[in-house]
């Protein structure tokens, strides 16, 4: 019988994975670069976008595009395929590289990593020879003639800064703070093999009374992801079970659990 607890059991906690090992999540590897209490602070291993860091030339994370896109749409990505409460706040520091604090700090759930947190986690973020954003600014001061400068760093690892709208785009590797108790895939073959677990028919015609077969396959992987969030849900689990599988899963319901929400302003 296809179940949770059988789906679970390929799966891992957050807590489970190491400092420096990675998971799977939205189709995106995730390092484990920091571990705090009951959460772990986790990084893209790679770049997921190339873009500028703000269309306007701040170098204030908090205003910038940037944030904008990482706390909009792609914060919906992530709480789709890991569960709206999986992802915590954290602060981020936005302290100048020249020790200026005008811009004092910033809470989001979707952050990018400072120049302290760089340095301090070195010896486990290897070079991905490409360059990336940091979120810490050269400058915060109006009068610094590269008050439209951030840090990044470069394809070889050193920390170098660049102009916020540089016309070559730059890596963007967003950092999350994640519960410990949240189940994640970790290889990214398994996360893979859910999606396609339910476009299959052979899979999808084993499950007792499933008759939305064709529904399901012709679903986008982010329409596949959110039903696979709420079937995964303690919270939606019941009414997952008795709305789908009995065939009752009529336009308004389908409307409902595959409603997408509108971008951060």
């Amino acid at each position: 019988m296809w179940r949770r607890d059988v789906e679970e059991q390929r799966m891992k906690k957050v807590k489970e994975i190491e400092r420096g090992k990675t998971f799977w999540a939205a189709g995106i590897e995730w390092m484990v670069y920091e571990k705090s209490i009951g959460t772990s602070y986790v990084i893209s291993n790679r770049p997921v976008e190339y873009m500028e860091f703000d269309v306007d030339g701040s170098n204030n994370f908090e205003k910038s595009s940037l944030r904008q896109y990482l706390n909009g749409a792609f914060l919906r990505k992530m709480e789709i395929s890991l569960g709206s409460g999986a992802l915590k706040q954290h602060i981020i520091d936005l302290t100048g590289d020249d020790g200026t604090t005008r811009y004092g700090s910033y809470i989001a759930k979707v952050g990018l990593l400072t120049h302290e947190d760089y340095i301090r986690n070195r010896g486990i973020l290897k070079p991905v020879a490409e360059s990336w954003w940091l979120a810490t600014p050269y400058s915060t001061e109006l009068e610094n003639e590269r008050n439209d400068h951030v840090c990044t760093v470069t394809w070889n690892g050193t920390i170098s800064e660049k102009l916020v709208y540089d016309l070559n785009s730059l890596g963007v590797r967003p950092t999350l703070l994640v519960d410990d108790e949240t189940f994640v895939y970790e290889y990214e073959d398994e996360e893979k093999r859910r999606i396609e677990s339910l476009k299959s028919k052979k899979n999808v015609g084993s499950c007792p009374k499933m008759n939305n077969g064709d529904k399901i396959r012709s679903l986008s992987d982010e329409e596949l992801a959110k039903l696979l969030a709420a079937w995964s849900s303690p919270a939606t689990h019941k009414e997952f079970w008795n709305v789908f599988l009995e065939n009752k899963a009529d336009d308004i319901w389908w409307e409902v659990l595959l409603k997408g929400e509108d971008e951060d302003d």
